[in-house]
């Protein structure tokens, strides 16, 4: 990091990629880790839907089908899935 700028300053920051991650990263670990029990990756996938994290730096993460108990300002971020690249290219949200 530069010296003298604050580290969100830093280009590193810039994208978002790092916060994203983070937050994907505590989802993951959420759901992985109920009850102190170790699953396997399937099991965590299929845990997913009952993550809610709140206060996270990208805001509540939530996959279940109800609305965030958050009211009010709610972001999301939209997977695409590209079937083909190029101009031609398919795809779904």
């Amino acid at each position: 990091l530069a010296a003298g700028r604050p580290a969100y300053e830093d280009e590193l920051f810039s994208s978002g990629q790092t916060v994203i991650a983070y937050s994907a990263t505590a989802a993951l670990y959420d759901a992985a880790a109920r009850g102190d029990v170790r699953r396997s990756a399937a099991e965590t996938w299929a845990t997913l839907h009952t993550v809610e994290l709140n206060n996270m730096p990208t805001g509540t993460i939530a996959f279940g089908p109800a609305k965030s108990s958050v009211s009010g300002h709610l972001h999301g971020l939209n997977i695409v899935k590209v079937v083909r690249p190029g101009p031609s290219a398919e795809r779904t949200v």
